[in-house]
């Protein structure tokens, strides 16, 4: 009790009834804001590098912020990474989780620039989102020394649900109350109330208001 204690006055705001696991790490807790009724579940590291906690141009000192209600399961992960010099990063890099989310068992989130989950959304396990790319252009260097690039924001809209072992990619925007099939590979923009699925992922079916049911697309 005493150590979950420790780690909340750490935190940068947090609400009530927040659950931590002993087992659970937050590095840069200053930089996190927790709200009411969170848990945090077993193995889960949450990370702000001090590569990026010095405050500039006007970034927010808020870097990840986690809504009410909201359940992360064992073993998931939400990193903030450096971003690569020249990509225009204005006002991140910041990871912003709505209320009532639900992230499932091994998820990981790699945020650069913004990576956003709207509320009363579940992801399931496995899954992956980055809004990033790694760069890999020169020969003569080996590539995990080229660091990131193609950096743009991943958005989830609200009322959605992610099937297990899903990727989404760097410049993603999915609308409100979609479905993501499992194992799809998503990188796009995709509409509310789609269904989407494959490799790469696609529109198969979407709500038509003028019916009243999901029609193929």
């Amino acid at each position: 009790m005493f150590k979950t204690w420790l780690r909340i006055r750490r935190l940068y705001s947090c609400g009530r009834k927040i659950n931590i696991a002993s087992t659970a790490q937050i590095r840069g807790g200053k930089y996190v804001s927790v709200g009411s009724r969170v848990s945090i579940g077993s193995g889960v590291r949450i990370v702000v590098p001090s590569s990026v906690r010095i405050r500039e141009n006007n970034i927010s000192k808020e870097i990840i912020r986690i809504g009410d209600d909201v359940d992360i399961m064992d073993m998931c992960g939400l990193y903030i990474v450096a971003g690569a010099k020249g990509s225009h990063i204005t006002d991140g890099p910041m990871i912003e989780i709505g209320d009532r989310v639900s992230l499932f068992h091994f998820i990981r989130i790699t945020c650069a620039a913004k990576v956003s989950i709207g509320s009363e959304t579940a992801l399931g396990s496995n899954s992956v989102i980055m809004d990033h790319n790694h760069a890999y252009e020169d020969i003569a260097r080996p590539i995990r020394d080229q660091g990131i690039d193609k950096i743009v924001p991943v958005s989830i809209g609200k009322g959605c649900w992610g099937g297990v072992n899903c990727v989404y990619l760097s410049g993603t925007r999915i609308g409100d109350g979609c479905v993501i099939g499992a194992n799809s590979i998503v990188r796009g923009e995709f509409p509310s109330h789609s269904l989407i699925a494959g490799a790469p992922a696609r529109v198969l079916k979407i709500y038509d208001p003028g019916k009243g049911k999901w029609v193929k697309a």
